[in-house]
């Protein structure tokens, strides 16, 4: 008996059905339009991920690519509008990495907390782990919002569980 054979969507007509074609308007340029705001994914940085195929990409950088073509090795896609989640591709722009490092620094939006793994003070990077934890959120997701890896939050959890009074005391800190 044959099974039914569900017919493919194209990658583009998949990928709209994640987007919001009505979000806020370009803060500088509104002659551009509004933002194409992802509604799909988004990771805790702000970046939306599209499932090409083959493998995970930024959904502006697919967007991008899918409009201009690929993005030369030493370039980044860079959002006009400085929204991370937009992936108008009349919003994006292709520039190098140096101009795009030079462009966030000049740009006025908020820092993310932790800009690298590594950085979170110790005490900060238990606490960051074990009071969720102890609040019922998943490994997973720590490691998803704290950057930490998976090893370092695994061996946290470890560790409150053989010292319970470490999360009362953690608890009663904050």
């Amino acid at each position: 008996m044959a099974g039914k054979v569900r017919a493919k969507l194209p990658d583009i007509e998949r990928f709209n059905k994640h987007v919001d074609f009505n979000g806020p308007t370009h803060p500088t340029q509104p002659e551009l339009g509004r933002c194409h705001v992802w509604t799909g994914y988004i990771k805790p940085s702000g970046y939306g991920t599209f499932w090409d195929g083959e493998k995970k990409k930024r959904a502006h950088r697919w967007r991008y690519e899918y409009a201009y073509g690929l993005v030369p090795d030493d370039h980044d896609v860079d959002h006009t509008c400085c929204n991370r989640a937009c992936v108008n591709p009349k919003h994006l722009q292709a520039v190098s990495k140096a101009a795009h490092r030079e462009a966030g620094r000049n740009r006025n939006r908020p820092r993310k907390p932790y800009p690298q793994r590594g950085v979170i003070p110790a005490l900060a990077r238990v606490v960051s782990v074990v009071t969720p934890w102890s609040m019922g959120k998943p490994i997973s997701r720590i490691v998803d919002e704290t950057g930490l890896s998976v090893s370092y939050v695994e061996r946290m959890v470890s560790a409150a569980n053989s010292d319970p009074e470490m999360v009362r005391s953690i608890e009663m800190a904050d």
